[in-house]
């Protein structure tokens, strides 16, 4: 599976894995941190995916490997959906994240 660099400092949504025309993805590892406090949710395209996270300054959010038999941390809603990471103000946060690509 691959891995993604996250590298985002705007206030709102920053695109982090691009639409794919016929998949979806799955995240099944997520490492994130920020320079000082801020609040985070993920989408689906538009979609929230998940509710406020509230990340505190130098203190990461670890969602660990998944085992090949249990379920994503995050799934894309629908093929053709990017994800994206939404920051309540303009934070330095970064990390990566495993993911991979499933047909619709």
């Amino acid at each position: 599976m691959p891995n993604l660099v996250i590298a985002a400092s705007a206030s709102g949504d920053t695109t982090l894995l691009v639409a794919a025309t016929t998949k979806r993805f799955k995240v099944s590892k997520l490492v994130l941190s920020a320079k000082t406090a801020v609040d985070v949710k993920f989408k689906s395209g538009s979609t929230d995916i998940t509710g406020v996270i509230p990340l505190a300054a130098t203190a990461p959010l670890l969602i660990p490997q998944q085992q090949p038999n249990e379920p994503a941390w995050l799934v894309g809603l629908a093929v053709n959906q990017a994800l994206v990471i939404n920051l309540s103000a303009a934070v330095v946060v970064g990390g990566f994240l495993v993911y991979e690509w499933v047909d619709g």
